[in-house]
């Protein structure tokens, strides 16, 4: 059997396990935020602790930056938060924000209700898209509200936004090499990367076993996915960092979706969604050629 047949056939019985899971999971569309049907059952919201909501960040450029950042206007980035939940109803809650001190809240919408309970903003635990404009200083308002409506203290994130600069991916602006004196585009210095930290919320012994992660160009895994790897997991066990060269993957530059699982058991196929700890393909990863994007994993369940 040759290398692409077998890749074939274990991607299709993988992808047949994938669309099982996700009738199971419901329609999240994405780990930024969407639309809540959460609802709390009778009683539960009795004596319920307010969240915390301890930081916020920004990811510049696969830098995550804090409050009095500096970067440029008129782009897209992510905003990750640091919050805690005593009762663990933080999933299925909503996000809300204030710009320079205006009126107006706004909503960012729900968080997606497979969250951890606590989070630090490098977990990435879910992604709020914000495209602020206007160069010169600002300030953002954030707080979150969990499923039963208690409103988190608010956090204020400071920021200042330069002018908007389109890169013309010319040599005028490269790097030169001290030894050779060689040009170097700045646009394409060094290899594509896809890098993070793998960690598991759950109580199965996965020493020795490997992690599966898989690109795919829709958010809901079908066919085949655009490029695949399996990654050990060390003997010092989860968490621990991963690295994915997409050059060698012959990923090319655009949106995916990041999925992975633990294959937790001999035996059981390639993927069991009723053994195999996963992570649901939940936000967009922009890809950029010569460039390192990042993606913390978490697993969960089953």
């Amino acid at each position: 059997m040759t290398r692409r047949v077998l890749i074939v056939t274990v991607i299709l019985a993988m992808a047949s396990g994938f669309s099982l899971f996700f009738a199971c999971r419901g329609d999240k569309k994405s780990n930024d935020l969407s639309d809540s049907n959460a609802t709390p059952p009778p009683g539960a919201c009795d004596q319920n602790a307010i969240p915390e909501l301890t930081d916020v960040k920004i990811d510049v450029d696969g830098e995550l930056l804090g409050s009095g950042a500096s970067f440029m206007e008129g782009v897209t980035y992510n905003l990750y938060l640091a919050y805690r939940d005593a009762d663990c109803n933080i999933g299925g809650g909503e996000v809300y924000f204030r710009l320079d001190g205006g009126e107006q809240t706004t909503r960012a919408g729900a968080i997606p209700a497979e969250v951890p309970c606590s989070a630090s903003a490098e977990d990435q635990a879910f992604a709020i898209p914000f495209g602020p404009s206007g160069d010169g200083d600002h300030h953002l308002l954030v707080y979150i509200a969990d499923q039963c409506a208690a409103e988190s203290a608010k956090f204020t994130f400071n920021f200042t936004l330069t002018p908007y600069v389109a890169d013309d991916d010319t040599a005028a602006d490269d790097d030169t090499t001290a030894d050779d004196d060689t040009a170097v585009d700045d646009d394409t210095v060094g290899p594509t990367l896809l890098n993070g930290t793998i960690s598991y919320a759950g109580s199965l012994n996965l020493q020795g076993r490997k992690v599966a992660l898989q690109l795919w160009t829709d958010w809901l895994p079908t066919g085949i996915p655009v490029a695949w790897t399996g990654i050990a997991i060390p003997t010092e066990g989860l968490p621990f960092p991963y690295e994915w060269n997409l050059d060698e993957a012959g990923v090319a530059e655009g949106e995916y979706f990041l999925s992975a699982f633990a294959d937790a058991v001999d035996g059981d196929g390639f993927f069991n969604p009723d053994n195999d700890p996963v992570y649901s393909p939940f936000r967009s990863i922009s890809i950029v050629v010569g460039q390192t994007a990042t993606a913390n994993v978490w697993l969960v369940g089953p």
